[in-house]
């Protein structure tokens, strides 16, 4: 049985502008801008809350009462839902700039409402969180917030309890009041999963997305930078399965050295290439970025599809999008997609929407989640 979130949570998207913002302005995709996209901004307020300085045996005693329940995705089964950004997205400037600083309620309420409507109406078996990795443990990984980390419990444990598995991923983009746009994995990813792997190790419900969009690296300072993050995670002692993106902003795995160890998936971003203008939307391209890999029984999945109108959009999205899709599963290459806001994959603030092209691939997306079970 589903829980249906209260109707608090719809009301940020009822106040927000038609049109939102996939990325705050300061952020680029490459040489690209970000335009043509309106910025939802000032909708939110918090107060500070004090920072907790919290220890392992502390964290792990409030787990056992927490409700952070096993759920994975059946073996087999290939991985499908959708990547929400409300805990990177929904957190005022002001509030940014304090560590112990909580998401508004009805932010809360909102993510709440979302990830019902992805595993309910969008068919979804998995939900991926997009985490402010600086938010959580600072820049230099010495700080710690425990509201924000009770933030990321509280939707995560929804999800869990609504039979989906959870991608827990470590964002460094430049966000209002975090702008040191880390390219690559830093002493501060490893506190960041640390602690994560307090609440989350071994859980087979939640897989652990490493890095978001490796930037400006040759494939030997990824595979260093990786290899070294897979090592510290296992040596740990957990046992989740690691999404490990590729580099180009997560765009291409072609040429990628593969990494030691168990439980790897390959992830990519926006197939190919950053923007759909900067590499051939074509089967050859797919095959060389990520197809070609998963031909050899390795595992892949698509982290984060967008296509809308406004930002990644695929020429002749329609057919497009179908024989992408179409690729995918003849693959066995799951995906999760952005997101659930409007103009994006639902049409209107209601999540059970969706949209269709020329706007967005909402539909369609729907629709190959449903086929797949």
């Amino acid at each position: 049985m589903f829980s249906a979130p209260t109707t608090e949570g719809l009301s940020l998207m009822q106040r927000a502008a038609p049109r939102v913002a996939r990325r705050v302005l300061t952020r680029l995709r490459g040489p690209r801008p970000l335009a043509g996209l309106a910025v939802v901004a000032g909708l939110l307020s918090a107060s500070a809350a004090p920072v907790f300085a919290a220890t392992a045996a502390s964290a792990a005693a409030a787990a056992s009462t927490s409700g952070d329940k096993a759920a994975s995705v059946s073996a087999g089964a290939i991985p499908h839902g959708i990547t929400l950004s409300g805990l990177e997205s929904w957190l005022p400037a002001a509030a940014a700039l304090s560590p112990g600083a909580a998401l508004p309620a009805d932010a809360l309420a909102t993510m709440k409402a979302q990830i019902y409507a992805a595993r309910r109406y969008w068919h979804a078996n998995v939900v991926r969180f997009q985490i402010i990795q600086d938010k959580l443990v600072g820049a230099n990984g010495r700080v710690f917030s425990a509201a924000y980390m009770q933030d990321i419990r509280t939707v995560t444990g929804y999800a869990l309890s609504q039979g989906l598995s959870v991608v827990l991923n470590a964002q460094t983009e430049m966000r209002p009041g975090f702008t040191r746009d880390e390219t690559l994995p830093t002493p501060a990813t490893w506190s960041f999963w640390r602690h994560l792997m307090v609440f989350y190790a071994s859980n087979p419900g939640v897989i652990f997305d490493l890095f978001n969009e490796p930037r400006y690296c040759s494939w030997a300072r990824w595979h260093r930078a990786m290899q070294g993050l897979v090592d510290d995670v296992r040596q740990a002692g957990a046992r989740n399965t690691l999404w490990v993106e590729g580099r180009w902003w997560g765009s291409t795995l072609a040429g990628v050295p593969l990494l030691r160890g168990r439980g790897i998936v390959y992830s990519f971003h926006h197939p190919g290439a950053p923007w759909e203008d900067q590499a051939p939307v074509t089967v050859a391209t797919w095959n060389r970025a990520f197809g070609n890999l998963a031909s050899r029984g390795i595992p892949v999945v698509d982290g984060e599809f967008t296509n809308f109108a406004g930002g990644y959009h695929f020429n002749h999205p329609r057919a497009l999008v179908r024989q992408y899709l179409q690729y995918l599963r003849a693959h066995h290459i799951g995906m999760t997609a952005w997101t659930l806001l409007p103009g994006v994959m639902n049409s209107t603030t209601g999540y059970a929407s969706a949209t269709t092209e020329p706007a967005g691939d909402g539909w369609l997306v729907k629709q190959w989640f449903a086929g797949l079970g």
